[in-house]
């Protein structure tokens, strides 16, 4: 991915093999930098989440409210957070 190291990427791609996001392996070897796993599709709460963060706007209003508020917050939690802000966008 352009702009990250080879080991930023294999980072975050564990973490979100951890989180339920993606299927893959993790393939972190002895004298490894960091945790790395390479990933070989998205599983439905990986769909979910992308489908919810895909929404410009949402995501600026979610990333708006948890510096304001929190700083910093679990994946879960913008999850629902910005299933609530959809579901706000469209009168539920």
């Amino acid at each position: 991915v352009d702009g990250y190291t080879h080991e930023e990427v294999g980072y975050h791609l564990h973490i979100m093999l951890e989180a339920g996001l993606i299927r893959g392996a993790d393939v972190t070897t002895h004298g490894a930098k960091s945790p790395e796993a390479i990933a070989t599709s998205l599983t439905w709460a990986g769909h979910e989440f992308a489908d919810a963060a895909r929404n410009e706007e949402l995501w600026a209003k979610a990333m708006e409210l948890t510096k304001e508020k929190a700083g910093s917050v679990t994946i879960e939690l913008i999850m629902k957070l910005l299933a609530s802000l959809a579901s706000s966008a469209l009168g539920l």
